[in-house]
C-alpha cells in the first residue's frame, strides 16, 4: 500500500507541475500580479507541495484499499476513491477558507457595513 501511495504521489506531483507550470503558469502569474501578491517561491514551498502530494497519494491508496471490499477491485473503485478524497478535501477547505476570509472582512470593515454570521 505504501508503494502504491508513493506512486500516486509522484503522479499527483507531475500532473500538478504540468497544470500549474506550462498550462496555467501565465494565468497564475497574471492573477497574482493583479492582486499585488507575491507568488510563493523557493525550495521550501516546493518541498511542502511535494510532501502534501505524497501524503495525499498515500491517503488515496489507503482509502481505496479500505473500500475495495465494498466496491470490488478495479478502476471503478479507484475513481470513486479519488472523487471521495477530492470532495472531502474541498468540503473542509472551502468552509475553513471562507471563515478566515469572513473574519478578516469583519475585522477590517466598519461594523455597520458587515453582516454578522
Amino acid at each position: 500500500m505504501l508503494l502504491g501511495g508513493l506512486l500516486a504521489g509522484v503522479v499527483l506531483t507531475v500532473l500538478e507541475f504540468v497544470l500549474n507550470g506550462p498550462i496555467l503558469g501565465d494565468r497564475w502569474t497574471a492573477a497574482m500580479e493583479s492582486l499585488n501578491v507575491a507568488a510563493p517561491e523557493g525550495a521550501g514551498t516546493m518541498i511542502a507541495y511535494v510532501v502534501f502530494d505524497f501524503v495525499l497519494g498515500i491517503a488515496l491508496v489507503w482509502l481505496c484499499a479500505a473500500v475495495r471490499p465494498r466496491f470490488g477491485p478495479g478502476p471503478k473503485t479507484a475513481v470513486i476513491t479519488g472523487l471521495a478524497i477530492i470532495l472531502i478535501y474541498e468540503f473542509f477547505e472551502g468552509p475553513i477558507a471562507m471563515l478566515a476570509g469572513a473574519w478578516l472582512h469583519q475585522e477590517g470593515a466598519p461594523a455597520a457595513a458587515v453582516p454578522r454570521m
